[in-house]
C-alpha cells in the first residue's frame, strides 16, 4: 500500500513577502464603499447624481496544482446638469504555487518533502479622476490626473496630468461615440532605469469611446487611448479594450473584456548574464521587454 511505503512525511512551504499592491484591495473597498454612500445620499434627479459600478473576477486553483488571480475594478461618477467628476481604480493580480517534491531515503523507506513557493507571474493597478464639462451641445473640456504600476512592463511608477477637448459624435439610446484629444505631462519611473533617460516629457493623447446596444441586454464597447512622447518620438504607445456585456438585471451583468497594450518603446529588464568562461561574478545585462501586452477577463459587474 502507497501508506506503509511513506511511513513519515513533512511539508516545508516557504511564503514570499505579501506584495505591495494588495494595499491596492483596500483602497479600491474605500472607492466602492464612498459611491455606495453617495448614491445612498443622492436625489432623484434624472440622470444628475451618483452612480458606481463595480466588476469583480476570480479564478483560484488548489489541489496538486495552485494558482490565483484576482481582478478589480470600480467606478465612481458624480453628474451635474452640465459635468460630471469620475474616479477609477482598477487591480489585476495573478500568483502561482509551484510544489517540489523530493524523496529521501531508501525506496522501500523514505520520506517525502514538499516545498511549495508561492511566485507572482501578473500585476497591474491604475487610478484616475477626470473632471468633464459642458461648453455645447458637441463639445466639451475635460482636466484629469492617473497614476499606474505595471512592473511586469517595467512600470514602477507612471503619474500622469492631462488637459483637452472632447468631441460628443453621436450620443442617442443604443449608440455612443466621442473622441477626446489632450495635452498630456507625464512622469514615469522604471523598475531598471535607463541611464540619462528624462523621468518627465510633454505629450499628446488621441482617444475614442465606442457604445453599440446588442439586442434588448446587450452592449459593445470598444475604447482606445493613443499617448505619444512630443519630446522622443519613438516613444508611443497604444491602449485598446473591447468588451461585450450582456445584463441580467437592471443592477447585474456578465462582461468578457480583451484588452490589447502596446508600448513602442519598451522599458528594460535586468537579465542576469552566464559567462561563457566560467566566471563566479554574478552580472546582469538590460534588455527591452516585449512590446504587446493581452489581458483577457471575464467578470460580474454590479451597478448602482
Amino acid at each position: 500500500m502507497l501508506e506503509s511505503a511513506l511511513p513519515a512525511r513533512r511539508s516545508e512551504t516557504r511564503t514570499e513577502p505579501a506584495s505591495r499592491g494588495w494595499r491596492f484591495g483596500w483602497a479600491w473597498l474605500a472607492v466602492w464603499a464612498l459611491g455606495v454612500a453617495g448614491v445612498a445620499g443622492a436625489e432623484d434627479e434624472g440622470t444628475e447624481g451618483w452612480a458606481t459600478q463595480t466588476e469583480i473576477s476570480f479564478v483560484r486553483a488548489s489541489g496538486n496544482a495552485t494558482a490565483e488571480t484576482l481582478g478589480l475594478k470600480g467606478t465612481v461618477t458624480r453628474k451635474w446638469e452640465q459635468g460630471a467628476l469620475t474616479l477609477k481604480a482598477e487591480g489585476l493580480k495573478a500568483e502561482s504555487v509551484e510544489t517540489r517534491r523530493l524523496a529521501v531515503g531508501e525506496p522501500e523507506d523514505f520520506v517525502l518533502v514538499e516545498e511549495r513557493l508561492s511566485q507572482l507571474t501578473a500585476e497591474r493597478y491604475l487610478l484616475s479622476l477626470r473632471y468633464d464639462r459642458e461648453i455645447g451641445k458637441r463639445l466639451r473640456w475635460h482636466l484629469g490626473a492617473g497614476w499606474e504600476r505595471n512592473r511586469f512592463s517595467g512600470i514602477e511608477n507612471r503619474s500622469l496630468a492631462l488637459g483637452g477637448l472632447g468631441t460628443v459624435w453621436v450620443d442617442r439610446e443604443g449608440r455612443k461615440f466621442e473622441t477626446a484629444y489632450s495635452v498630456t505631462l507625464t512622469r514615469q519611473e522604471d523598475v531598471e532605469p535607463l541611464p540619462g533617460a528624462d523621468l518627465t516629457f510633454v505629450g499628446a493623447r488621441l482617444s475614442w469611446n465606442l457604445v453599440l446596444g446588442l439586442g434588448e441586454n446587450g452592449s459593445y464597447t470598444n475604447t482606445l487611448v493613443l499617448d505619444q512622447n512630443l519630446e522622443q518620438t519613438s516613444d508611443s504607445r497604444a491602449d485598446m479594450v473591447n468588451s461585450i456585456a450582456v445584463a441580467v438585471n437592471k443592477q447585474l451583468a456578465l462582461k468578457l473584456s480583451l484588452q490589447w497594450l502596446y508600448d513602442h518603446s519598451p522599458a528594460l529588464a535586468a537579465v542576469p548574464l552566464e559567462s561563457p568562461s566560467g566566471s563566479s561574478a554574478p552580472q546582469t545585462v538590460s534588455v527591452e521587454l516585449r512590446s504587446f501586452d493581452t489581458i483577457f477577463t471575464t467578470s460580474v459587474v454590479v451597478s448602482f
